[in-house]
């Protein structure tokens, strides 16, 4: 018999690997850099696009209730400027003569992420926001045109703002900026207008500058102190990756538990993956047809089957005729064509394979964003009341009534 360290050499490895990584000196450094509240991190506004250009659209409206007037709005005009001279015509000197005070920023203008508008001055500067996203569909050409058309004679910049300041392939006339760029202005005010600075715009501020330091920046002490811990403890780390928590598989288990735990009708799980949790009436099998799929879809070989689809975006309880029986399809397909307000968001006609009958949307994409407790809870209760407050058993007992079975 092999003894304990010859029949596992590699768990004791694995093991000391990430004895190593606790030991580390410069993890204890990395907490220390990356440790406090911040409200960006806490609200999810790391990476999203959204949230960044709501709140820069407060800060560059020198009208807004934070209490620096002009100060950023003109602190990055001249950083944009500055660092673009040698491609714009508009120069620091005609953005210092300019009297902003009556700016108005647009959100969603037109599609255009941000929008600053000074009619007395004529002047308009657009912003693309790209975090994780890239241009699309001609997007930048198509903004430039409408800015040309609805503003003429008006002094234009076109922005392209991005997390390393990318140029744009095509279109030359707008002028990359990057996060780093903001960061830079955001701390030179803090740093030379700290005695015009209220607290309660002092914190957010000081709150934003760390936030793109820590997750939108590559060189910066962090970023450089994380490449270093990974190349000392890449084997620790890949453990710590490979079984890290994840939100899908935490959302599955509750799915399952919901569905496992209603009682009314009598349920059996079919082939499910994290992603997918399928479902049906166990009743419905006696049916001639429903098990007539022969293993193209799943290997119960179930024609009829409910589907939870558990995605990063969205989860939603869904109805599915899967391939199977020519006859067994066109029949059930003819039934929901006759009940369209029972079997919601169905498809319009019998696909060749799968045929969406019924849709319902159970978590949100936005309510994804919130806490594992959260979803769970409203996991719980949406599917609480989709299969006890009627929308279930009417399709069902519907479904029931088609396979000549008796109503529950």
């Amino acid at each position: 018999m092999k003894e304990l360290g010859e029949s596992f050499p590699v768990i004791k490895s694995d093991i000391e690997s990430l004895e190593g990584l606790v030991l580390d000196n410069d993890l204890d450094r990395l907490e220390a850099l990356t440790a406090g509240f911040n409200i960006f991190e806490s609200i999810g506004a790391v990476r999203r696009e959204v949230r960044h250009s709501d709140f820069l659209s407060f800060l560059l409206n020198p009208n807004e209730s934070h209490g620096i007037y002009d100060t950023f709005l003109k602190s990055i005009l001249f950083s944009i400027v500055k660092r673009n001279r040698s491609v714009t015509n508009v120069s620091a000197i005609e953005i210092d003569l300019l009297d902003l005070s009556d700016v108005e920023v647009r959100r969603e203008w037109e599609h255009i992420d941000i929008l600053v508008l000074s009619v007395r001055e004529r002047f308009v500067c657009a912003v693309e926001n790209k975090i994780d996203s890239t241009e699309h569909s001609n997007q930048l050409h198509r903004y430039e045109s409408l800015i040309k058309r609805e503003f003429p004679e008006y002094i234009q910049l076109f922005v392209y703002l991005t997390v390393e300041g990318i140029v744009p392939e095509r279109d030359q006339k707008w002028l990359p900026y990057s996060y780093a760029d903001i960061y830079e202005v955001t701390k030179t005010i803090l740093t030379e207008s700290s005695d015009r600075l209220g607290d309660d715009i002092r914190a957010p501020l000081n709150h934003y500058a760390e936030m793109i330091n820590r997750h939108l920046m590559e060189d910066n002490e962090i970023a450089e102190l994380s490449r270093k811990i990974y190349q000392k403890h890449k084997k620790a780390l890949d453990i710590i990756f490979e079984h890290k928590p994840d939100l899908l598989t935490d959302t599955n288990k509750c799915l399952l538990e919901c569905v496992q735990n209603f009682s009314d009708f009598e349920l059996v799980l079919d082939h499910s993956t994290k992603s997918s949790i399928r479902f049906s009436v166990k009743r419905w099998d006696q049916v001639k047809g429903q098990l007539s799929g022969e293993g193209q879809w799943t290997k119960t070989n179930r024609v009829v089957l409910f589907d939870i689809c558990n995605l990063p975006t969205e989860i939603s309880v869904r109805l599915y005729i899967g391939p199977g029986q020519k006859e067994f399809r066109e029949n059930l397909f003819a039934v929901t064509e006759k009940e369209p307000k029972i079997f919601k968001a169905r498809s319009k006609s019998l696909g060749g394979k799968w045929t969406q009958i019924y849709r319902r949307k159970i978590i949100t994409k936005a309510q994804m964003e919130y806490d594992l407790e959260s979803i769970e809870n409203l996991i719980r209760q949406e599917l609480g009341n989709f299969f006890n407050f009627g929308e279930f058993k009417n399709l069902c007992n519907t479904i029931d009534r088609h396979f000549g079975i008796t109503e529950i």
